[in-house]
């Protein structure tokens, strides 16, 4: 159990001095914390570009790319990732989504999926590229599987 009470012999803060602002910490309670589960999982990030900006697309996709996405279709992909929506921001440039387990940007073009704990990223990459296809107009591989990665669309080869 941690004790989070100010210490008997604590007779005056930092910031109880006029004009001075400071952070005052209570350095016994922090004695028997344990940090060892503090973190449940490394942090993962997954960027999927679909250009070098939203302006290479005028004409051939949505005119506002992934942003015109509906939210409820990136909740679902959210939750093959296991972290669920908070908050969202939007603007013309970019929507940015508070996650459970951290944050996602989708601007016109590219998306931006930063998580930690114990989500699984890699999981909700075959749905933002369906997502892409079907709600932005961008391209998806449509080459058979028995025909080789060789016969699909150049950018489904340049993973490095």
């Amino acid at each position: 159990m941690v004790n989070i009470e100010i210490p008997k012999n604590y007779t005056a803060s930092p910031s109880s001095f006029m004009g001075t602002s400071s952070l005052t910490i209570n350095h016994e309670a922090t004695l028997d914390l344990d940090s060892s589960n503090a973190f449940e999982g490394p942090e993962k990030l997954l960027e999927v570009w679909f250009g070098p900006s939203p302006r290479d697309f005028l004409g051939s996709t949505e005119p506002t790319g992934l942003k015109a996405v509906p939210v409820e279709i990136w909740k679902d992909m959210l939750d093959l990732v296991s972290c669920k929506v908070l908050s969202i921001i939007e603007s013309d440039d970019v929507d940015a989504y508070l996650l459970s387990e951290s944050s996602m940007f989708v601007f016109p073009h590219k998306l931006i999926l930063k998580t930690c704990g114990t989500t699984t990223l890699l999981s909700g990459l075959p749905r933002i590229l369906e997502i892409a296809a079907l709600y932005a107009g961008f391209p998806k591989n449509t080459a058979p599987a028995s025909l080789g990665i060789k016969t699909a669309a150049a950018p489904y080869r340049l993973a490095r």
